[in-house]
């Protein structure tokens, strides 16, 4: 039987040598590939009807008792059994979102937005 194992390497050429060669080819390859497009993301579009009403110290038109428009609303059961609805109010100003309502990204998004329209509606009212 004849041994079919690579070949081992010339005598005459040294390990480094053969990195520099095997790094050589490497980067002209990595050159000879095209370059990866970049995926571009879309910025969301911000509703602003959302949060119509809101100011630096009022809640928005939508917002009551049981319902706010930043956090939703929370239902729950009564220790007999029945259940009940509430709302956190998640008013920038007003104390922001509870840690339970960190947790969800929907109302964390919906929170951010409501911070930058405010901080946009400061802007204009300054610059009028």
């Amino acid at each position: 039987m004849t041994d079919t194992a690579t070949a081992p390497a010339s005598p005459d050429v040294s390990q480094k040598r053969r990195d520099s060669l095997v790094k050589a080819r490497a980067a002209k390859a990595a050159k000879a590939r095209p370059p990866t497009p970049v995926p571009t993301v879309s910025r969301p579009s911000y509703d602003d009807d959302q949060f119509e009403g809101l100011t630096a110290t009022d809640c928005c038109d939508e917002c009551h008792e049981k319902y706010c428009v930043i956090t939703g609303q929370m239902t729950g059961r009564n220790p007999d059994g029945t259940k009940f609805v509430s709302a956190h109010c998640g008013h920038p100003n007003k104390g922001g979102i509870q840690a339970a309502h960190q947790m969800d990204p929907d109302i964390k998004k919906r929170y951010l937005r409501a911070k930058k329209f405010l901080k946009r509606l400061a802007v204009g009212d300054k610059t009028e």
